[in-house]
């Protein structure tokens, strides 16, 4: 919703923008009106014409928002060289040109840099210098939703994790709780048993007939 009221706001913003002037310009610029951010990145296609043949060196900048004050990137370039200047916003742009367009790749996009790019270009060299503006596009980035749907998709899966370890812990403590308790169980029984055994295939010893023999049994509390 807010991003919808931030794009009327825009296109509003971009309906008020008048021809600064009515007289024939010397350079004429021709922009898309609207683009679509897909993957992040747009292209901007601008192309111009500039009615003093004799220019033989242009500039081209890249302007951001209704007040033009913010320079994405520029690019300066005649018959023989080609000087990009490094990237003013944290935007990512790479610029192509000829002698009657420029194309802005942008690269890096978020919704927040969902804005009114202009296209500026500049007759430099020999004077008089003349630009010109274009109209502005409006680029429109769109949330990625596979992002929601992945922390989504991640925090359910660390809860699943997390109950199935848990889960696996309680069992395990349960197992070795009654097999420790069987171990004592068993234990004494088999310690009685083997003495019981012992004491039926000892031999027997001749007890005096006026003391009677005595029958005891010892627990041992060691597994043979």
């Amino acid at each position: 919703m807010a991003l919808s009221i931030m794009i009327l706001r825009i296109l509003t913003a971009f309906s008020a923008i008048q021809l600064t002037s009515h007289a024939e310009k010397v350079i004429a610029v021709v922009q898309p009106p609207l683009l679509i951010a897909e993957n992040k990145s747009a292209t901007i296609f601008c192309s111009f014409t500039c009615n003093n043949r004799q220019t033989k060196t242009f500039k081209a900048s890249l302007l951001k928002g209704t007040a033009r004050n913010v320079e994405v990137c520029s690019v300066d370039w005649n018959k023989t060289s080609h000087n990009y200047n490094e990237n003013l916003s944290e935007i990512g742009c790479r610029t192509q040109t000829n002698t009657t367009a420029v194309t802005f790749s942008l690269y890096n996009l978020s919704v927040a840099h969902t804005d009114i790019y202009v296209c500026k270009i500049e007759a430099v060299y020999p004077p008089p210098y003349h630009h010109s503006e274009g109209n502005g596009t409006v680029i429109h980035v769109k949330e990625e939703p596979w992002r929601a749907d992945g922390l989504k998709y991640s925090s359910a899966m660390a809860i699943g994790l997390a109950i199935i370890a848990c889960y696996g812990v309680a069992v395990t403590g349960a197992l070795v709780y009654c097999w420790v308790r069987s171990k004592k169980k068993r234990f004494p029984q088999k310690d009685y048993h083997n003495m019981i055994s012992w004491q039926l295939n000892s031999p027997k010893r001749n007890s005096q007939p006026s003391i009677p023999a005595r029958t005891y049994t010892t627990y041992r509390f060691w597994e043979p």
